[in-house]
């Protein structure tokens, strides 16, 4: 499984992103790829929020290909060209680029983000929502809570009971002003109780003394 290349788009697919749809679609993506087991793989373009004209259920081909779109020009004068990739793309200024940066600092920092073991912390059930997991690595657990809905939700989630017992402040490495505090399972065990904005992601980790 560490092995694993991760992808929402790439050259032989749609992009992620749709004609209509909101870019913070791509924060919780971009969390998912980065944070969880495996190689993640970031596709030119996404980084700059290139779209494609197709809704999310149309079949790629025949009338309907995934290119050009999916292998569109960023320089400025170019023969593939769309409205999401007009003008010079090689912006390092773009909101999607500076979150990726971000989003990216944070693997960096964290060990346990590149080589930590992955276990499923919670899922929504019934479709769009958080889904969360813990990386655990030389006993450090950071738990990635990411928000796949358009609107700020909340779940309480167990957590490594020996590495962050009831009492474990933690804060959010993409937030420094969010924390929470572990606390006793009614069933046994730890847990932490998150909020995450809509189309959002908190990294969770043990606050420094």
């Amino acid at each position: 499984l560490g092995r694993i290349v991760r992808f929402i788009d790439n050259h032989d697919t749609y992009r992620f992103l749709r004609k209509g749809e909101s870019q913070t679609l791509l924060k919780p993506a971009f969390a998912f790829l980065l944070f969880s087991m495996g190689f993640p793989l970031i596709y030119y373009g996404a980084e700059q929020a290139f779209r494609q004209t197709e809704t999310r259920l149309t079949p790629e081909g025949g009338d309907a290909p995934a290119d050009p779109q999916n292998r569109e020009d960023m320089f400025a004068e170019g023969e593939f060209k769309s409205e999401s990739s007009q003008g010079d793309k090689f912006d390092a200024s773009s909101p999607t680029y500076k979150l990726l940066q971000k989003l990216a600092e944070a693997r960096k920092d964290l060990v346990p983000l590149r080589r930590g073991a992955q276990y499923v912390r919670w899922s929504d059930p019934w479709g769009a929502g958080v889904y969360a997991f813990s990386r655990i690595h030389e006993g450090q657990e950071v738990v990635v809570v990411i928000n796949t809905a358009a609107e700020a939700r909340e779940a309480e989630m167990f957590v490594d009971n020996d590495i962050t017992p009831a009492g474990t402040a933690l804060t959010d490495a993409l937030d420094g002003a969010y924390g929470v505090e572990a606390h006793p399972g009614s069933e046994g065990g730890s847990k932490v109780s998150v909020r995450v904005p809509a189309h959002g992601a908190r990294v969770l980790v043990k606050k420094s003394k």
